[in-house]
């Protein structure tokens, strides 16, 4: 049972040395030898993250659906995709691309 993987992981000479803590360290666990003990640890760990993310996601709903805009019932659910969607954007990069497609000073005035 769970006890016992707890006690013979204590015991394990060869976890001493991991470094991994957190999720990170369920991770590494054999599944044959500690497969109660991995599955606790990693649905333990999961709670946290998907806690967050429903917190997160409702207090920008929160922000997205207040008293002063009016929303249509299909408005909320694309808008809730881009409020909640990680994407990081290179401006510089965008800008450069964008100004070398742009015709020169010298061609616009002939």
């Amino acid at each position: 049972d769970l006890e016992d993987e707890l006690c013979d992981l204590h015991t394990d000479i060869s976890l001493k040395t991991i470094k991994e803590t957190g999720a990170d360290f369920y991770k590494i666990l054999s599944e044959s030898s500690y497969p109660k003990l991995r599955n606790f640890g990693l649905r333990i760990y999961s709670m946290f993250g998907s806690t967050y993310l429903c917190e997160t996601s409702f207090s920008k709903m929160k922000l997205i659906k207040n008293e002063k805009r009016s929303l249509s019932d299909d408005s909320l659910p694309r808008l809730m995709r881009l409020a909640t969607y990680n994407m990081e954007i290179d401006v510089s990069t965008l800008v450069s691309k964008r100004s070398r497609k742009l015709p020169a000073q010298s061609e616009l005035s002939e």
